[in-house]
């Protein structure tokens, strides 16, 4: 019985889908704390992140736009109001935003950057 159950645990490391395996699964526990939101990728320079000076921002507004069913061409919360839809890296309609903005907006920031 202990000898069968050891073959199987070998067979399984030499399988050909192990990788494939090992693949998917190294990275979900390398970011575990990422995954559930409790931490947020942020490198930090002189003048801080673009994560969260630019890229957060625009996850709230997206979350808040798409959330109450509007289409998201104008923020009133930037400056004296800044054109969403016109600025490119928002990314307003790419198809992984849309689905992660109904996530709370640190969620949608840290499974856009796993996602790429």
């Amino acid at each position: 019985m202990k000898n069968r159950i050891k073959g199987r645990v070998i067979a399984f490391f030499h399988s050909s889908f192990f990788p494939y395996i090992l693949l998917i699964f190294f990275p979900l526990i390398v970011f575990r704390p990422v995954i559930t939101g409790t931490h947020i990728f942020a490198l930090g320079d002189f003048s801080g992140s673009d994560l969260l000076e630019l890229h957060l921002p625009f996850k709230y507004i997206l979350h808040d736009a798409y959330t109450h069913g509007q289409f998201p061409l104008w923020s009133p919360y930037l400056s004296n109001g800044f054109p969403v839809l016109a600025e490119g890296q928002s990314g307003p309609l790419y198809p992984p935003h849309i689905l992660f903005s109904f996530l709370p907006p640190v969620l949608s920031l840290n499974y856009s950057i796993l996602l790429s």
